[in-house]
């Protein structure tokens, strides 16, 4: 909404953004950093953040941080950097998939409160070739690690769940698609855990997103 969109700080990258109903009368959206790394720690901007609010457009009273003085009480959880997926799986986890600098992409299951650690900690490098950050946390920082990370890029964008009308044994999977890496994966996931990935199509374009139909 226009409150919360009125605390980013812009920039010409970066702009990852979905929208995703859980059916119960929330609405998550994600935000990418806009290039500003260090904005995705900030709880007092939108940048690198995945937002849940009511369908009303107020803010739900078990959001993490709305007893959190100066923060945007709308964040569910923080430390993105580009998310270019999000979907609620049937089980009722949400998921969410985002690009690293170079290399490192992620898929991460998003959890309330969860800070997921960027800038501080990637498994990427900068587009310089330079050393970006360790991908290890430190025992004080309390970053959720990834589910998977693709080692190459795949440059994941889209994400949808198989519902099973068509293929009932991938009830569940998630389908993700990929830019750079011109790419479908069926991701594998069983209560709540990553389990492994296959690809179903390559080489016939840059997919941008990914839907699955209703019967499928």
């Amino acid at each position: 909404g226009v409150q919360t969109c009125a605390l980013s700080i812009c920039g010409g990258v970066h702009f990852g953004n979905r929208t995703v109903f859980d059916g119960k009368g929330h609405i998550y959206v994600c935000y990418g950093e806009r290039g500003q790394g260090n904005l995705s720690q900030d709880l007092t901007k939108t940048n690198g953040k995945i937002l849940r609010l009511k369908e009303d457009g107020t803010i739900p009273a078990d959001n993490p941080f709305v007893n959190s003085p100066g923060a945007v009480k709308a964040i569910w959880s923080y430390g993105h950097r580009n998310p270019q997926g999000l979907v609620m799986g049937l089980d009722g986890v949400l998921w969410d998939t985002e690009h690293g600098p170079r290399g490192g992409d992620e898929l991460n299951k998003v959890v309330k409160g969860g800070n997921y650690g960027w800038p501080l900690v990637a498994f990427s490098i900068n587009y310089n070739d330079a050393p970006l950050a360790t991908p290890w946390p430190s025992a004080s920082q309390k970053f959720v690690q990834p589910e998977m990370r693709w080692l190459p890029s795949i440059a994941a964008c889209g994400l949808d769940v198989i519902r099973g009308g068509a293929f009932p044994q991938w009830r569940g999977d998630l389908i993700a698609g990929g830019l750079a890496g011109q790419t479908v994966r069926r991701i594998r996931v069983k209560d709540g855990k990553y389990v492994d990935q296959e690809e179903l199509i390559w080489n016939m374009g840059r997919v941008r997103d990914v839907a699955v139909h209703p019967l499928t």
